[in-house]
């Protein structure tokens, strides 16, 4: 019983820890989530040779339009048949064929000038050969009839998908090279660089209508029912941007008043789907003002959304969306709001390769994090910035084989968390580097200044240094072309007073986690604590290892916390702010609960988690071992006679704790020091509580939380199996044996602090604690054991020296 009161007690001091983070978890729906779960295969050397012919060809053709007439009848069959005119002219002389690309369909024929020509077919190439040599300033148009049943992508996304009584395609195949994927549907060159202009005829069967892309011109029902409609894109394109759907749709149709302008807007669903498609977008208008506010005008004729059954894809002007993201009316605004920001980032520019992919989608998700910050705040914008960042340091090494720098991502890593989530941070860091009015105007004009254009890192770099005025090169080397991440740590201040302020040097080391290349000119904010709660805000530029900068404050600083904003993604966390009593504290981000329960006035407290190594300890005689992958700084005020207490959970299955626990959980210490000039020792008010002796889960319970630094650790091995214990006798006990309790002689013991444990024969853990400020001869209750012969282990604190003695219960 008393085993199970215990558990009990255990589970109810940890879930509310974790109650707050589940309740903010979303959904992970929609495209950026469904392409994470894809893994791509490496490039064969075939693929390799596609994919560079592919993007050649841009080289020496140029499309202008692609008038694509689709049968999209067969829904029975699967099967669509097309005539695609395909208008392009040469960007060198004596050419006589052209290399288009179609996969897995059929080629009837193909005419120019209303006369048949020669084709070649070696899917996924149709090379056509002209029927007389041409050269620059010469246009061509082409007729290319063909059929068939479009293919998909094997990763479950891409191609042109019959189901659910839908058709329609998704214009990036994820495990196919290249990934565009127009060629699933009408001949094209299938890359990322070659735009055009575009028309589309849709033949729908009877009851249903077809949707594409641009503006709507006109709709005809022929004489066997079927629907007719056509629409016209002027605006160039790369061909996966392009879309069409076709089923029992209707549209609900209205103009949004935006911040530049009126704005179309058109969603496309199924009848009984529509109420719940605008119950879900009540939002969508905010989603287009925070994206002209911060990158410019909405260029597009309309804003458009079509339901459709899996993921979603950015096709200009009809966005598909999967239907099951507006279920019962709820919000999807994450992907809501990622989908239409892809309308500047990725339709208004491309990468020029599937490379720097980064550009595009990790713009696109920072998108959906301004619409938090429009929407909700800027406290809830720090917050999912914040939990974006969590999400990629924790999980972005392990989903993507190691740590990545953004460019050039490797194939198989392509649409992996690194591209989505690094990305979405390092373009937050990119704000921080600039700042706000220089992001925002140096992002509208270099999309401006590259409309219809692709990019690679290396041109993002340029032209936005040549946007902003500002060398942009050690923002990319530090967090684009590098992996990992840097982290700061404050050192030490100096303060004297000038005056009415007070002339402060604030000292700081750089960290660094899963790269090993220093930063430089990172932007770091620091808030200096007074000891009446004030507080100040100052923003510097860290250039090596370690950095000085001095400043100006009105108050002197009794305490300063790094990056308590979360202005900068780095490699460390913090919470925190006002505290009282009766408040509680949990945070998911700094693995730590507080707990108020004692405070004699309001205080100021900040927890910073660094996710890099402490620093080592100087004197070491007992071998200890330091954590070397996070310590935790608390920084702030706690008044006099005021108690807060606090949780560490740790787990084995914990990759910050793994090297602490690869044998056992008996030897994990707490470290502290009061400062970063001061030693680590044994913290001196903590005990460990294990869910189970053996699964590594468990969590540290401090009785008292003082301002500093805390570290986990392994100190010396426990009693284990090898110990000859029968002879440990350099603590001296008595009475022995015993029975109520047994007594240290304070002649083999000096004044202060220990850690105990009790273990029974077979090496059996029976109780643990602490004692403190030890004088004369402490005494230690045994009446709970059972009789018999157990071994007693001292730990000093202080030094981490470990002393035995055997004893017997009676």
């Amino acid at each position: 019983m008393k085993r199970i009161l215990t558990f009990c007690l255990l589970i109810c001091l940890i879930i509310p820890f974790n109650l707050k983070s589940q309740d903010q978890e979303e959904p992970q729906v929609g495209c950026h989530f469904t392409k994470q779960k894809v893994h791509c295969e490496a490039l064969t050397e075939e693929q390799e040779r596609y994919v560079r012919a592919t993007k050649a060809r841009s080289d020496t053709f140029n499309i202008l339009n692609y008038d694509i007439r689709l049968n999209v009848t067969d829904f029975a069959n699967k099967r669509i048949s097309g005539h695609c005119i395909v208008k392009f002219t040469p960007k060198m002389d004596n050419l006589d064929f052209i290399n288009l690309d179609l996969e897995a369909l059929t080629t009837d024929s193909v005419l120019q000038d209303g006369l048949p020509i020669s084709f070649d077919i070696a899917s996924p190439f149709l090379k056509v050969n002209l029927n007389q040599t041409i050269s620059i300033g010469d246009t061509v148009s082409l007729d290319i009839y063909y059929r068939g049943t479009p293919i998909t992508s094997s990763s479950g996304f891409g191609g042109f998908y019959f189901e659910d009584n839908i058709a329609y395609n998704l214009g990036i195949g994820l495990n196919d090279s290249p990934h565009n994927y127009g060629r699933a549907w009408y001949p094209c060159f299938d890359n990322f660089v070659e735009r055009a202009t575009y028309d589309f005829t849709i033949i729908a069967p009877p009851g249903m209508k077809g949707y594409a892309i641009g503006e709507f011109i006109d709709e005809t029902v022929d004489l066997d029912n079927r629907n007719i409609r056509r629409y016209r894109m002027n605006q160039l394109l790369p061909t996966y941007l392009t879309g069409i759907a076709v089923s029992t749709y209707t549209s609900y149709e209205f103009v949004y008043d935006a911040l530049d302008g009126p704005i179309p807007v058109r969603l496309v669903g199924k009848p009984a789907q529509m109420n719940n498609f605008k119950e879900s977008f009540q939002q969508l208008g905010d989603a287009i003002d925070v994206f002209e506010k911060w990158y410019g005008p909405y260029i597009w004729s309309h804003v458009g959304y079509v339901l459709t059954t899996r993921g979603a894809m950015e096709h200009s002007t009809s966005i598909a969306y999967p239907a099951s993201s507006v279920d019962n009316g709820k919000p999807s605004n994450r992907l809501m709001s990622h989908e239409l920001c892809h309308h500047w980032w990725g339709n208004m520019l491309s990468p020029e390769t599937q490379a720097d992919m980064w550009i595009k989608e990790g713009n696109a998700e920072y998108g959906a994090h301004l619409f938090v910050e429009y929407t909700e705040g800027t406290d809830a914008f720090a917050q999912e910035v914040k939990a974006n960042n969590l999400k990629t340091i924790k999980t972005a090494h392990l989903d993507d084989d190691g740590y990545k720098a953004l460019s050039p991502m490797p194939q198989e890593q392509t649409y992996g968390t690194t591209t989505y989530n690094k990305g979405a941070a390092m373009i937050h860091n990119m704000r921080a580097f600039l700042q706000d009015s220089l992001f925002a105007s140096g992002q509208r004009k270099m999309l401006e200044d590259n409309l219809y254009a692709n990019l690679n890192a290396h041109t993002y770099q340029e032209q936005m240094s040549l946007a902003t005025g500002v060398d942009m090169t050690d923002y990319f080397n530090n967090w684009v072309f590098n992996p990992g991440w840097a982290d700061y740590e404050i050192d030490s201040l100096r303060s004297t007073q000038s005056g009415g302020d007070w002339q402060v040097q604030t000292f700081v080391q750089q960290k660094l986690r899963g790269t090993s290349q220093i930063h430089k000119q990172d932007p770091v904010w620091v808030r200096f604590i007074g000891s009446e709660l004030q507080y100040e805000d100052r923003r510097f530029v860290a250039d090596e290892e370690f950095s000085e900068f001095d400043v100006t404050i009105p108050f002197q600083p009794v305490a300063a916390s790094i990056n308590p904003d979360n202005h900068l993604n780095i490699a460390s966390f913090v919470d925190g702010g006002k505290i009282y009593t009766g408040k509680t504290f949990s945070s998911g981000n700094t693995r730590i609960s507080l707990d108020f329960n004692k405070l004699v006035d309001t205080s100021l407290l900040y927890v910073e988690h660094h996710w890099t190594a402490p620093d080592p300890m100087l004197v070491n005689p007992q071998n200890i071992q330091l954590s070397s992958t996070s310590y935790w700084n608390v920084v702030g005020i706690i008044h006099e006679g005021s108690l807060v207490k606090a949780n560490i959970n740790y787990s084995k299955g914990n990759e910050l704790d793994n090297e602490l626990l690869l044998v056992n959980e008996d030897s994990l210490l707490l470290m502290y020091r009061p400062d970063a000039s001061a030693e680590w020792s044994v913290y001196a008010h903590y005990v460990q509580w294990k869910f189970s002796p053996t699964d590594g889960n468990g969590f540290l319970k401090i009785d008292e939380l003082l301002p500093g630094q805390y570290a986990l650790a392994k100190g010396p091995q426990p009693i284990s199996a090898t110990d000859n214990l029968s002879t440990a006798t350099n603590i001296q006990l008595f009475p022995n044996p015993a029975q109520e309790e047994i007594y240290l002689s304070s002649a083999t013991l000096i004044a202060g602090t220990y850690q105990y444990k009790v273990f029974g024969l077979q090496r059996q853990l029976f109780q643990q604690g602490l004692m403190q400020n030890v004088q004369g001869d402490p005494a230690i209750s045994i009446k709970d054991l059972p009789e018999g012969h157990f071994y007693i282990q001292l730990i000093d604190v202080r030094s981490g020296k470990v002393s035995t003695a055997a004893f017997q219960k009676f």
